[in-house]
């Protein structure tokens, strides 16, 4: 039996992306009997998962920091590379278990481990995009992010369009880069007015009344394009059918927040900040579509978990949302709002295409699901111990 050291201390609130891969990873590897599971955080081992809904989540967060780290934290950006700082010391609690692989689901690996080390690699937005990354999260992550690679027996990531991009980038030998797809959580799945009328009522929104962006509030969402192309709607569509952002409040946005003011303002936008999963899940479902304007990323899962409802979804046309839609979303080119606006029309008032569309979306969203994800992550841990 592999003992196999995962690395936790990404699953806290606010849950976004990597955060929900680990703890995804975290319930479904245990299935593989052939590995036994232990979960690791920057402060030593811990038994469980924490709870999300509040107390627990808070105090794992904030146990045993020092003073310096506690005035890091009063910079949002900067929680990351006290994580990151935390994680690389980590080794120093896996004296006893020298031949365990472990994971570091979130960029960084502890530089002292003996064993097989695998890393996640979700995007190489700090390098392909680093002016919209405070300058020291991107000095920080260039050196650690590369040393992690380095140092890694194995590198997971979550697209074939970043496989390619960590090869190209850091020469890495084609046979040490995996891909295992991200997936909705099970409770993504198409929905009635009255199985969302209780979440949605609280917030004041009717099934299949609103547009929806869900995403931390960053330059590279390219929120601007989204809300230019809303605006090219009639003023009385835009009024019957809002556009509601939700999402953590994020970084470098302060003119995103601005406008996303000024649009609450003129009655057609509402912005929640950060959702819970339930509400999440509610949300997704209830729309009438679902709009991605990415400049980059490492695999969208929103779009994944907005097919997988039964939902239509409108993106932008990179290479990697035309790998995860596989022809099942409206792609549009980023820069193009007028684009943008026309294919949101046409999924809300063609029919015929709009059917089309969330046919297409509820079969690609099969083929995603994080049991699969798991296995073959078990794969790779099995790979790495044998060499």
């Amino acid at each position: 039996m592999s003992v196999v050291v995962l690395s936790v201390d990404a699953v806290r609130p606010p849950l976004t992306g990597v955060g929900r891969y680990t703890k995804e990873l975290a319930e479904h590897l245990p299935a593989h009997e052939e590995i036994k599971l232990r979960l690791h955080t920057r402060h030593g081992f811990v038994d469980a998962l924490p709870n999300m809904g509040g107390g627990e989540a808070s105090h794992w967060l904030a146990r045993g920091r020092s003073l310096v780290t506690k005035r890091l934290l009063k910079t949002p950006f900067l929680v990351d590379m006290a994580d990151a700082y935390f994680t690389r010391q980590g080794g120093r609690h896996l004296a006893g278990l020298p031949d365990a692989v472990f994971h570091g689901p979130n960029f960084y690996l502890p530089y002292d481990t003996r064993g097989p080390k695998v890393v996640t690699i979700h995007d190489l937005s700090i390098y392909k995009l680093p002016h919209f990354h405070p300058p020291e999260r991107v000095r920080y992550m260039h050196t650690h992010v590369q040393r992690s690679i380095e140092i890694a027996d194995a590198v997971i990531v979550v697209s074939e369009a970043m496989k390619q991009e960590v090869i190209d980038h850091f020469n890495v030998a084609q046979d040490r880069v995996f891909v295992t797809h991200l997936a909705p959580a099970a409770e993504f799945v198409p929905l009635t007015a009255d199985q969302t009328r209780a979440e949605l009522s609280v917030l004041g929104l009717d099934h299949g009344g609103y547009c929806l962006f869900a995403g931390t509030i960053e330059p590279r969402k390219n929120i601007h394009a989204l809300l230019d192309a809303y605006e090219l709607l009639v003023a009385e569509s835009r009024l019957e059918l809002p556009l509601i952002v939700c999402g953590h409040p994020g970084w470098a946005s302060e003119t995103v927040h601005e406008r996303l003011r000024e649009c609450a303002q003129a009655g057609w936008l509402r912005y929640l900040s950060y959702v819970d999963e339930n509400t999440l899940q509610c949300l997704v479902a209830g729309a009438a579509l679902v709009s991605m304007p990415s400049l980059y990323e490492g695999f969208g899962l929103p779009i994944v978990e907005a097919m997988a409802c039964g939902v239509p979804v409108v993106c932008s046309a990179i290479d990697v949302f035309a790998e995860v839609s596989g022809g099942a979303c409206s792609l549009v080119q980023v820069d193009d709002s007028q684009a943008f606006a026309a294919a949101m029309l046409n999924l809300l008032e063609d029919q015929a295409s709009r059917q089309q569309h969330i046919a297409k979306g509820l079969a690609r969203a099969e083929q995603f699901s994080w049991a699969a994800t798991a296995a073959q992550t078990a794969r790779v841990y099995k790979l790495v111990e044998n060499r």
